[in-house]
């Protein structure tokens, strides 16, 4: 099991709390290309992981976000999203936005869809991209 950081860098003018739009009834779609660990291949697409998804992990009695058989090797694996998105606030500077916990599997590419908000630094506005 190792946890993993995706950490966002970005350049904001005049916006704060950049994130992922999440509220009570719907959570963000997470999109991530993973590299199996037993073969090295990488998905050739993108694969969707939402915290309000659960599917159980054969031959266990626990469940993950994500549970996919990796194509070339057989092998079963599992992500999991360790809590909800956080924020970006600081400028030019590295931040994690989630953590994802990954048995078998490393994140290796992000793709951000899907609606975003922020808030501007010098109004009251809030902003959904």
């Amino acid at each position: 099991m190792t946890i993993f950081d995706l950490q966002l860098k970005a350049e904001l003018e005049n916006v704060t709390n950049l994130a992922p739009k999440e509220d009570e009834e719907e959570a963000y779609t997470w999109f991530i290309k993973f590299q199996c660990c037993g073969c090295r291949e990488t998905t050739e697409n993108f694969v969707s992981v939402n915290i309000k998804e659960s599917r159980a992990i054969s031959g266990s009695r626990g469940d993950a976000h994500l549970v996919m058989t990796c194509k070339f090797c057989k092998r079963e694996n599992s992500a999991s999203l360790c809590g909800p998105a956080a924020a970006y606030a600081t400028s030019d500077q590295y931040a994690t936005i989630v953590q994802i916990e990954c048995r078998g599997i490393d994140p290796v590419e992000f793709s951000p869809r899907g609606d975003w908000r922020a808030a501007s630094t010098v109004s009251d506005a809030k902003f959904e991209f």
